[in-house]
């Protein structure tokens, strides 16, 4: 895609009420009203990295918004400092990502709740304002990690469901649109099948997905603007840096920040779930 071909997508489908019309019969307003008032972009980074700062400039410069999620510890790599992570705070949203960054799903119960519940309390209390997103460590869910983040008063938690771009959703199961990695076409449809994302996965044989993270996630926000969907972008700031992908990202950023879409936290983005998708 060309610089704002988004925006130029936008234009030239005005009118078209083809694909995924909210009722039949009702014809779907123009792709451009749709951009302006019904089309949302979110982002998410997880892990809390010192590498979170170019990633916060980055979104900054291209006016997209977005939820930093950090776990107060990380066994696997260093985590933001209170000042750095209270400096960030005061520019995008924090959501927890339990207490020392474990698989939820393999812990028993007290120690499931001590992750999410700990998670948030000492989040709240370092940065002095509520905190309602979380991120499942590793996208690794069950009804027990969802029951207890519902518990512990969360009003969104995100997975690494991806291939999505419905309003069918759960706000405590959030999907995503696609992650920063060239994932090969075997590890998107072995994830859509371990999680149950079973419209990502029929998605994934519509688009044929593959290594090209980047035209993937050009072509789903192509899909977000044209179906009045969403667009969700997530990865890591370490992991940008190890696959040298910076210059890819703004790329993509660009074009999400100029295609007209109502930029968001993740938290945000819940309140705009249509209450009988929720």
């Amino acid at each position: 895609m060309s610089p704002h071909k988004c925006s130029e997508i936008a234009r030239g489908l005005a009118g078209w009420n083809e694909i995924s019309a909210p009722h039949r019969g009702t014809p779907r307003p123009s792709v451009t009203a749709q951009a302006a008032s019904g089309v949302v972009v979110t982002t998410s980074w997880d892990d809390g990295h010192a590498l979170d700062g170019r990633l916060a400039d980055l979104l900054d410069r291209r006016g997209v918004h977005g939820t930093f999620y950090v776990p107060l510890r990380n066994p696997e790599r260093p985590v933001l400092l209170p000042p750095d992570l209270r400096t960030l705070s005061k520019r995008f949203e924090i959501g927890a990502h339990t207490g020392s960054h474990v698989n939820l799903t393999k812990l028993r119960p007290d120690e499931l709740w001590s992750e999410v519940r700990e998670a948030k309390m000492e989040l709240e209390a370092l940065l002095g304002h509520r905190v309602t997103a979380f991120c499942y460590p590793g996208g690794k869910f069950s009804r027990r990690a969802r029951a207890a983040v519902a518990r512990a008063g969360f009003t969104a938690a995100r997975t690494t469901m991806a291939l999505r771009w419905d309003w069918g959703i759960d706000p405590l199961l959030l999907p995503t649109s696609l992650q920063v990695y060239p994932h090969t076409r075997l590890t998107h449809a072995r994830h859509a099948v371990k999680e149950g994302n079973w419209q990502g996965g029929a998605n994934f044989v519509r688009l044929g997905a593959g290594r090209d993270w980047v035209g993937l996630a050009l072509r789903l926000l192509e899909l977000a603007v044209t179906t009045g969907g969403w667009w969700h972008l997530w990865g890591h700031s370490w992991e940008i840096e190890e696959l040298g992908a910076w210059r890819q990202l703004d790329d993509v950023l660009a074009e999400a920040g100029s295609c007209g879409a109502r930029k968001v936290t993740n938290t945000e983005f819940v309140g705009l779930i249509p209450p009988v998708a929720a």
